[in-house]
């Protein structure tokens, strides 16, 4: 069973609620590191990813500015009923994006 130790947000004033959120953020921040210098722009042959078709549709800019020119992506995972739409998201930076069906 969850058990939730935070307090509720109608529960805070708001000098609290922005100790919270200044604590998120800091915590946000350190997580989220970015890449170094050497590693931003189109550095791989190829990028393989199998997740949802949302993330997939959304990652789309960011994926294909991390694969060179004449690279290729590999999507898997998508139901057929998102296939189109997640393609339709890469055909704006890949040439040759085609749907394949495997059972």
């Amino acid at each position: 069973e969850m058990v939730n130790y935070l307090p509720t947000l109608d529960s805070l004033d708001g000098e609290s609620l922005s100790v919270v959120m200044r604590a998120i953020q800091k915590k946000r921040n350190k997580a989220l590191k970015s890449l170094p210098d050497e590693m931003n722009g189109p550095i791989f042959d190829l990028c393989v990813a199998n997740i949802l078709a949302g993330p997939l549709v959304s990652l789309a800019p960011t994926i294909a500015s991390l694969v060179k020119s004449g690279g290729e992506i590999g999507l898997s995972g998508v139901l057929a009923t998102k296939a189109d739409s997640v393609a339709d998201a890469y055909q704006i930076f890949f040439d040759d994006v085609t749907i394949s069906d495997e059972e």
